[in-house]
């Protein structure tokens, strides 16, 4: 886990991709902030649980899981917490679906990491 007197700010991203993972980790980890990466929705709801998170990025298309249900389950549990969205797949259906279930803002690969830091300034104490 990450420390969280080291870094306040703490992002938890959910890609199964481990390359983009990295990218974004990497991204995020030089402006300072702390992030949690999980591969898997596997650990998702104990990390929520457990870590003070600025923001979740969430990838729709993990496997053998529908993402919308870990949004809603996300929901369920700490309904203030923004979920950002990160999905490969450009469709207008699936992002008005986000939304009403109460994503913060989706975000299409590849990754416009200005945009993604901005919105995450958005939520900052």
């Amino acid at each position: 886990m990450v420390d969280s007197k080291l870094f306040p700010q703490v992002v938890l991203i959910v890609d199964d991709d481990a390359n983009v993972l990295d990218v974004m980790k990497r991204h995020l980890e030089i402006d300072g902030y702390g992030v949690i990466g999980l591969q898997s929705a596997r650990d998702i709801e104990e990390t929520i649980k457990k870590t003070t998170l600025l923001a979740v990025l969430l990838d729709l298309g993990l496997p053998m899981v529908d993402g919308f249900q870990i949004l809603q389950k996300i929901k369920s549990i700490k309904p203030n917490l923004p979920v950002i969205i990160v999905t490969g797949r450009h469709e207008e259906q699936e992002a008005r679906r986000a939304f009403e279930l109460g994503a913060w803002d989706y975000v299409t690969k590849p990754i416009d990491f200005n945009y993604l830091k901005n919105i995450l300034r958005t939520q900052s104490p």
